[in-house]
């Protein structure tokens, strides 16, 4: 005696799960926005700008693939999350202005002429801050992938 088994795979029935309203997709777009929340969380706040502007998006990226992207929409970003070396030295000028709170840990200046900022001749450089990728393997983490 025998059993036979037989798998029919419908290729139209696979792909619509990696396109919006798919299975895959819906689970895609719930991990970013996880990973968009935890970002958020993680990310280093002065002013909040940098925080405010994570955002993220699902797309299909192929037949049976879908991806997702969490980004960060200020220019600073890369000095952020990838750090700085130091020291900084000015590039025009003999000092460096250095704004108040909260763009600084400084108080506001109270001497006439300088607007409120504080000259430096420099500034020792940034640690790095990938609080980016830490979202990503938290999340990764917390839905048992990793």
């Amino acid at each position: 005696m025998a059993v036979v088994v037989r798998v029919d795979v419908y290729d139209a029935r696979i792909a619509a799960a990696f396109q919006p309203g798919g299975m895959v997709y819906g689970q895609m777009r719930t991990m970013s926005r996880q990973n968009q929340s935890l970002a958020k969380a993680k990310a280093p706040a002065r002013t909040g700008a940098m925080r405010d502007s994570i955002d993220s998006d699902v797309r299909p990226s192929g037949l049976f693939r879908a991806a997702y992207r969490v980004g960060v929409g200020v220019d600073y970003a890369p000095f952020v999350l990838g750090g700085t070396t130091g020291p900084i030295t000015p590039k025009r000028g003999a000092l460096l202005w250095m704004r108040p709170a909260p763009h600084s840990h400084l108080p506001v200046n109270p001497r006439p002429g300088t607007h409120g900022r504080w000259p430096f001749k420099s500034v020792r450089g940034q640690a790095a801050n990938d609080f980016l990728i830490d979202s990503v393997r938290t999340t990764f983490v917390l839905r048992g992938l990793l």
